[in-house]
């Protein structure tokens, strides 16, 4: 058996340690740490990563959201107020900030296969 994570199709080993895992993740969210007090929201069936976000989000009381996969990590420290502070004061043009990876780092190679212009903004 191969594990096709994306599709959903995954070995009873597989299974296993992910279970393994959202315990863990359980753990954390009633310990002293910076998930307590989350919510893990699990759902019953795959929904792919889109519309399980959607389902997470309507669950959500605060004004912002940040969305941080488990695989992916902050490579530089990142001021958090900064970026509310810019979402706060420009609320009819920034509504969304997305953070680098290693494909939108090389965004302008990508976009140059499709010849097109983006404009750079700095806030």
């Amino acid at each position: 058996d191969v594990n096709k994570f994306r599709s959903g199709v995954v070995t009873k080993e597989a299974r296993a340690k992910y279970e393994v895992y959202l315990q863990r993740l359980m753990h954390l969210t009633q310990t002293q740490g910076p998930l307590y007090g989350a919510e893990l929201l699990r759902l019953e069936e795959r929904h792919g990563f889109g519309h399980a976000l959607k389902r997470g989000i309507m669950r959500v009381v605060t004004p912002y959201v940040l969305v941080c996969q488990h695989d992916r990590s902050f490579r530089r420290h990142v001021r958090m107020s900064d970026v509310v502070k810019v979402m706060d004061e420009n609320p009819d043009s920034v509504s969304y900030v997305g953070f680098a990876t290693k494909t939108t780092l090389q965004h302008d190679r990508h976009i140059l296969m499709y010849d097109l212009h983006v404009e750079r903004r700095r806030f």
